[in-house]
């Protein structure tokens, strides 16, 4: 027994953290009235600066006057461990010390409190620190939210503008697939030139190819096919067949859009409809031929002048481009049918007036 308790005493004697055993004092109606200091480590000294000879036999009171003032009333507290002998564990910011501790108070036997102090404050200090951190990244991240609100709102707004713009131009403007040739965007031009809805012409795969007058079919995709397989822009002209039955005769100018290895990734181009007696004949060149890569000049432009009478009081010129104006766009001069053009084919085309 002599045994254990000297090695006790000399675990407490070299704890790194505080500490100190007490005896209870209580009034006459057994209320925490006071704390007898009966012993106290080398650490505990060095936490508060008081040696211990000017600890040990003392109250608690008399070290400390205000241990019963201010929000904590540490007697009331830590009385209250003895009495109920169940353990607390808390963490205190010390005034006085300018110190966080963390205070383990039990209750080793009846009457008698100890308790464990450890300095917390680097710790806690990390810890508001590492909040302090968090809550400065979360109002970057709502700054950023509020950022990417604002441009999400400005490019839908964008957005919407261009294609209200490109919706008002009397040509169809289409993007497709470049293996299948399904479209996969079509302006509002589709409703008036071909029958369909914007809606129908997307969803059906072959309606396209069914729209093609039986007489013009074969010619027409195997023209297509080739443009493909030659990286070829072309201008081609056939006769359709509407929703309604009715028959027109278009001219169909496209180009492809590229990935940087030179294969195809979209088909795009644009429509406008023309009479029967303006068919020029025309057939995709072949490989050893020179390709022309410019859009078809002034005898198709002289086809739709009627179509946009309205533009000429302008005065100004007609530009096709991307969504995206680092991309593909062409300048086209209505009063003498001459047209510039510029860059790589991207996504969806939108048009707009100078």
């Amino acid at each position: 027994m002599k045994v254990g308790s000297i090695l006790l005493n000399k675990i407490i004697s070299n704890m790194v953290d505080g500490y100190a055993y007490c005896r209870i004092q209580t009034d006459v109606n057994g209320e925490p009235e006071d704390f007898i200091i009966l012993e106290v480590n080398p650490a505990l000294q060095k936490i508060i600066g008081i040696s211990s000879e000017k600890l040990v036999s003392k109250k608690v009171s008399q070290i400390f006057p205000d241990i019963k003032k201010g929000e904590y009333n540490w007697i009331k507290r830590l009385g209250q461990v003895v009495i109920t002998e169940k353990e607390q564990v808390f963490a205190h910011y010390s005034e006085k010390y300018k110190k966080w501790f963390q205070i383990r108070a039990f209750c080793p036997e009846r009457g008698h409190l100890a308790t464990i102090i450890a300095d917390i404050t680097g710790r806690q200090q990390a810890e508001e620190n590492l909040q302090k951190s968090v809550e400065e990244l979360k109002t970057k991240l709502a700054e950023k939210e509020s950022e990417i609100k604002k441009i999400d709102s400005l490019y839908k707004e964008t957005e919407s503008k261009y294609e209200n713009m490109i919706n008002a131009f009397p040509i169809l403007i289409y993007k497709s697939n470049p293996d299948s040739l399904q479209a996969i965007y079509v302006n509002k031009a589709i409703e008036d030139l071909y029958g369909y809805s914007r809606e129908e012409w997307v969803s059906n795969p072959d309606l396209w190819a069914k729209s093609i007058h039986p007489d013009d079919r074969d010619r027409v995709l195997r023209n297509f096919e080739e443009a493909r397989s030659n990286k070829q822009n072309n201008s081609i002209q056939y006769k359709i067949i509407r929703k309604d039955n009715q028959e027109k005769y278009i001219n169909d100018s496209f180009f492809w859009e590229l990935d940087q290895n030179g294969n195809p990734i979209s088909l795009q181009g644009y429509i406008q409809e023309i009479k029967p007696e303006q068919i020029v004949q025309q057939n995709i060149p072949s490989p050893d031929q020179k390709i022309e890569t410019s859009p078809p000049k002034s005898e198709n432009i002289l086809l739709i002048r009627e179509q946009i009478e309205e533009y000429k009081k302008r005065e100004g010129k007609l530009r096709i481009l991307t969504s995206n104006l680092a991309d593909i766009f062409w300048e086209w001069n209505i009063l003498d049918g001459s047209i510039n053009w510029f860059g790589k084919t991207h996504e969806t085309l939108c048009l707009y007036l100078e």
